[in-house]
């Protein structure tokens, strides 16, 4: 089965000047010496740079990176959200790296332009294209390691006073419809507490509350059908990579149910809300929030990014190896579903709701359909869904959303 659905909701933020902010503005190297210098003498930046002067293996892996950067293949080269002829990592050194990671450390995320965080995480993915290196440093100890400390470092900062500057920027943008969200009366005290804004009661509405039959989408995202599961218990993609669903469960014997069943992918944006839902009713009878991985490494970023046809064909076989949490739910009649949370780029964590958090057989937890689960902070993130029974399409109602139309600057020229 091909993928069959890349219009879901917020087509919108596909055709928006940003997706996870795509900008016009590329990230370039140039920025204040003393800012710079600055954040240089603090951690996580010392210690990156701590790292290359005092650990031999760590030098030399960094030094051969940057010795082997890869230009884009022509094939995919226009799929990149920034299209380029050159990798913007060549002629570069080491210090540019530091340079650039101080820049990101505490940056204040915009809708759009300079400060729009996806300019950076496409840059950095430039590192590691198609580098062995650069994916041993971002996949592998001691560089997963400082990956961990700087993506924590950059929660905390996004969590302080110091990154609300640019809140209202957010607000005032009439794509994320403010409206829609309920807003402190004091206002929010920082960007992950935005981030993770609740939506107003009612705005979204459960489909078929009571028929156990209906499946609905764990969030606002954009959703993507991957090929259906084999006996070998892996997810065969549009282009034969494969996905080992016993690896993405952490190893639970729940993931031999899924053997010939389906999965889902839905990416969330920025710009939308960022809690998950539970997508059937019945019972948890397994969960963890927090399986340890990578938060970088998407090995051909043009291919998942996808000229903003976001996962259509792409290969998801990397995420089994990034940072995630997974829920296994036992239907009353249609057997069992799977839920596993990916943080990507700067998630800081994947954080589950208390009673959802480290369930077993032996103490299952009721859950409705609909039902908050969890949520994300500030970074990229997806909600994979496993299906026993497997399904063969996604259905919409008569009058329901599919896509919402940009401005097109052609159109009007070609009456």
């Amino acid at each position: 089965m091909k993928i069959i659905l890349n219009l879901a909701f917020l087509l919108a933020v596909l055709t928006m000047p940003t997706v996870f902010g795509v900008s016009p503005n590329p990230v370039d190297f140039a920025s204040s010496p003393a800012m710079v210098q600055d954040v240089l003498e603090t951690s996580p930046i010392a210690a990156l740079k701590d790292l290359y002067d005092n650990d031999t293996e760590f030098h030399t892996t960094m030094d051969k990176a940057f010795a082997n950067m890869q230009d884009p293949d022509p094939n995919t080269a226009d799929l990149w959200p920034n299209p380029t002829a050159v990798n913007p990592w060549k002629g570069k050194t080491f210090d540019h790296l530091l340079q650039f990671f101080s820049e990101w450390y505490q940056l204040k995320p915009t809708p759009n332009g300079a400060q729009d965080e996806f300019n950076y995480i496409e840059k950095f993915a430039w590192f590691y294209y198609k580098n062995e290196f650069g994916q041993k440093i971002v996949g592998e100890d001691t560089g997963l390691n400082w990956t961990r400390q700087f993506v924590e470092a950059r929660r905390k900062f996004l969590e302080s006073p110091e990154s609300n500057a640019t809140i209202s920027q957010w607000m005032d943008d009439p794509s994320i419809h403010m409206e829609q969200y309920i807003v402190p009366p004091d206002g929010f005290k920082s960007f992950n507490q935005f981030f993770i804004r609740d939506l107003m009661p009612g705005t979204r509405t459960v489909a078929s509350p009571l028929d156990d039959s209906v499946l609905v989408s764990p969030t606002d995202c954009v959703l993507n059908m991957i090929e259906p599961l084999t006996p070998d218990v892996e997810i065969p993609t549009k282009l034969n990579q494969k996905l080992n669903v016993t690896q993405l469960l952490n190893g639970s014997e729940y993931a031999r149910y899924f053997m010939n069943g389906t999965a889902i992918s839905c990416i969330l944006m920025p710009t939308t809300y960022h809690h998950y839902h539970s997508v059937v009713s019945g019972k948890v009878v397994e969960s963890q929030e927090d399986v340890s991985g990578a938060y970088w490494g998407i090995k051909d970023f043009a291919t998942f990014y996808n000229a903003r046809n976001f996962g259509y064909g792409a290969n998801y076989s990397v995420f089994e190896q990034f940072r995630r949490g997974y829920l296994v739910i036992k239907t009353d009649e249609y057997g069992y579903v799977a839920m596993i949370p990916v943080g990507l780029d700067t998630i800081g964590s994947v954080v589950f709701e208390d009673k959802f958090s480290n369930v077993t057989d032996q103490n299952p937890v009721p859950v409705y359909k609909g039902e908050k689960l969890g949520h994300f902070e500030y970074g990229g993130s997806l909600v994979i869904t496993l299906i026993e029974q497997g399904i063969s399409s996604i259905t919409t109602p008569q009058g329901q959303q599919i896509g919402i139309f940009s401005q097109c600057q052609e159109c009007g020229a070609m009456h």
